[in-house]
C-alpha cells in the first residue's frame, strides 16, 4: 500500500507539472525483493542474519503460538542452535490503522532486553482492520517507545481507572472521581453516525461533499462505511458517491488481494460467497477530475459525495475540488486528517472571514474521525 501512495503522489504533481523529485523505477527499486525482508504478522527475525538465512517460515510458528497466547508475552522466543550466535530478535505484530501497519517487538537475547517501537497504532476495532495487540505485549516490555499519549503517558491514564498508585503520582494533577476515569473511551458508532449525519445533511442542501483522504491507507475504512450505508439506504439513485485518484483502481485490486491482514468478518464473508467486501457496488471509481464531471452529468447534476487523494490539499483531486467548490456555502468539506488539514483550514477561515471552506452551511468546521 505504501508503493500505491508513492505512484499517486508522483502522478498527481505529474500532473501538475511539477518534478516530484523520484521517479517510477526508483519507487520499483526502493520496494524490489532486494530492498525488503518481508515478514508475516508474529513472524520474528534474528540479526544478525546468516548469508543463506530463509524467510523465517520456522520462526513464524514459535512467534504464532505467542501471538495466540498473549499472556506469554513475546518472551517465549526459545534459545536454541538456531539462535545461538544471534544477538537480536525482531518481531512485527498488527498496530490496526493501516493495512499492513505493525509496531515491533525487539528483544535482545543476551539478556531477554525486550523493546517495543510502535510509532502508530490504533486500538478500536473497525470496518476492515481488528484493533492493536500492542497491549497484549506493551505492558509486559522493558521499554516501549511511541507516540505521545499513549497508554502509558498522561494522556492515555486519562481513559482508564485510577490505580491507588496514579492517584498518589497525580495528585493535583488530574482529579479522579472515585475509581472512574476522567474520560470515555471515544465509541466509533458514534463517530461514524456523526460522519454520515453531517454528508447527508450536506446533500440533501443539494450541496456537494469533498473528503480529502490519503491513497491506501484510512480512505479503506472511508469506503466501506459509506458504500454499506449507500447500500442500506438505497441513495444511489438520488447520490453519487464517487472515489477519485489515479490509483484507485490499483489501490482496490491491492485490497481485494489481502483480506487476510484485515478483520476476520471480512474473510468470513468472502469465504461465505456472500460476495468480496470491496466489491463497492455503490462507489463509482474515477481516475481523474475529468470522469467525475462525467458521472456528475450523466446523473442529471445528483448532489456528489467525493472521496479524493491528496489529503494535504496541495495537490492532487482533493486540491482541484477544493478550488471548485470551497466557494459554494451548500458544500461540505470535510477534513480525515486533522494533523495535516486543521492548520490549513484555518488559515482559510482567516482569509475568508469564515465562509466557504470546510463548513456546512454557516462555515462551522467540519472534521471526519480518523
Amino acid at each position: 500500500m505504501g508503493q500505491m501512495s508513492l505512484y499517486d503522489h508522483h502522478a498527481s504533481l505529474s500532473l501538475d507539472g511539477c518534478h516530484p523529485g523520484y521517479s517510477l523505477e526508483d519507487i520499483d527499486a526502493v520496494f524490489g525483493k532486494d530492498s525488503f525482508r518481508t515478514l508475516k504478522y508474529s513472524q520474528t527475525f534474528y540479526l544478525p542474519a546468516d548469508d543463506d538465512d530463509d524467510d523465517g517460515e520456522d520462526d513464524a510458528t514459535d512467534a504464532e503460538n505467542t501471538n495466540n497466547n498473549p499472556n506469554q508475552s513475546s518472551k517465549t522466543i526459545l534459545h536454541n542452535s538456531k539462535t545461538s550466535n544471534k544477538l537480536l530478535a525482531i518481531t512485527p505484530h498488527l498496530s490496526g490503522h493501516v493495512v499492513g501497519g505493525c509496531y515491533w517487538v525487539l528483544k535482545q537475547l543476551s539478556d531477554d532486553t525486550e523493546i517495543i517501537l510502535a510509532p502508530t497504532y490504533h486500538h478500536a476495532k473497525e470496518k476492515h482492520l481488528a484493533g492493536s495487540s500492542l497491549h497484549k505485549f506493551g505492558l509486559n516490555a522493558d521499554a516501549l517507545l511511541t507516540m505521545p499519549g499513549g497508554a502509558r503517558g498522561l494522556l492515555g491514564k486519562l481513559y482508564k481507572p485510577p490505580t491507588p498508585k496514579d492517584k498518589i503520582a497525580l495528585k493535583g494533577i488530574i482529579k479522579y472521581k472515585g475509581n472512574r476515569p476522567v474520560l470515555a473511551p471515544p465509541l466509533g458508532n458514534r463517530s461514524e453516525a456523526e460522519l454520515i449525519e453531517s454528508i447527508m445533511a450536506a446533500l440533501r442542501r443539494d450541496g456537494n461533499v469533498l473528503l480529502p483522504t490519503d491513497a491506501s491507507g484510512r480512505v479503506l475504512e472511508l469506503l466501506l462505511v459509506l458504500d454499506r450505508h449507500w447500500e442500506r439506504q438505497r441513495l444511489g439513485g438520488a447520490y453519487n458517491l464517487c472515489w477519485v485518484g489515479p490509483m484507485c483502481l490499483n489501490t482496490l485490486e491491492f485490497a481485494r488481494s489481502q483480506l487476510e491482514w484485515m478483520a476476520a468478518p471480512l474473510g468470513a464473508q468472502f469465504d461465505s460467497q456472500r460476495g468480496h467486501p470491496f466489491a463497492l457496488k455503490s462507489v463509482k471509481i474515477c481516475s481523474s477530475i475529468g470522469e467525475l464531471e462525467g458521472v456528475i452529468e450523466r446523473s442529471n447534476g445528483n448532489p456528489t459525495c467525493v472521496l479524493a487523494s491528496g489529503a494535504s490539499m496541495d495537490h492532487g483531486p482533493a486540491r482541484d475540488l477544493l478550488v471548485r467548490w470551497g466557494n459554494n456555502p451548500d458544500n461540505l468539506i470535510m477534513i480525515t486528517d486533522s494533523t495535516r488539514c486543521v492548520p490549513r483550514g484555518d488559515v482559510w477561515f482567516k482569509r475568508h472571514g469564515g465562509r466557504g471552506a470546510a463548513g456546512i452551511g454557516g462555515g462551522d468546521k467540519q472534521t471526519a474521525p480518523e
